[in-house]
């Protein structure tokens, strides 16, 4: 049985993806690097936790660098998609796409847990038009990752009509 797939471009001998979950700290780092030394060796796809912390102070940079422990997988750089609402914008985009060499952007949807954290940030109006010119201009695929309860299914064809590429 081959599970293989092509996915942007790169096939993966197994249609699996290890998510996204940590960076920003010395022990995001090894821990990410585990990771993605585990996904080459499996032929995996691999998405990056929020690199945001690297976006605001770039000397956390390093804790998603992990290109030289695997330079074959699909790789996914992510940030939350509400901060699209908080100053940030392609520049940012670019900057998190770059730090890790990424084949594609994962924008996180996590209204949920924004909400419930006493620092969360909670606007998530009119992130439509803010995704879709995202899409427009970056130069690799934009993945909408939902954190919790999944996309109803109005929200992936809006999604979709705006340039999302996967979700």
């Amino acid at each position: 049985v081959d599970t293989s797939t092509t996915l942007f471009g790169k096939t993966l001998p197994r249609p699996l993806l290890i998510s996204s979950m940590t960076g920003g700290t010395a022990e995001a780092r090894a821990i990410n690097r585990i990771l993605a030394e585990g996904a080459q060796a499996a032929g995996m796809a691999m998405g990056l936790g929020s690199m945001r912390a690297a976006i605001e102070d770039p000397g956390l940079a390093d804790s998603y660098d992990v290109r030289d422990v695997a330079p074959d997988i699909l790789l996914f750089a992510n940030l939350g998609a509400v901060q699209l609402n908080y100053g940030y914008g392609i520049d940012e985009c670019r900057r998190a796409v770059d730090m890790c060499t990424a084949d594609a952007l994962i924008l996180h949807f996590n209204a949920l847990q924004e909400a419930v954290q006493p620092e969360g940030d909670g606007d998530f109006s009119d992130l439509y038009t803010k995704v879709e010119a995202i899409c427009r201009q970056l130069e690799v695929p934009v993945i909408a990752k939902e954190v919790g309860w999944g996309f109803s299914a109005d929200t992936a064809r809006r999604l979709r009509d705006a340039g999302v590429a996967a979700i």
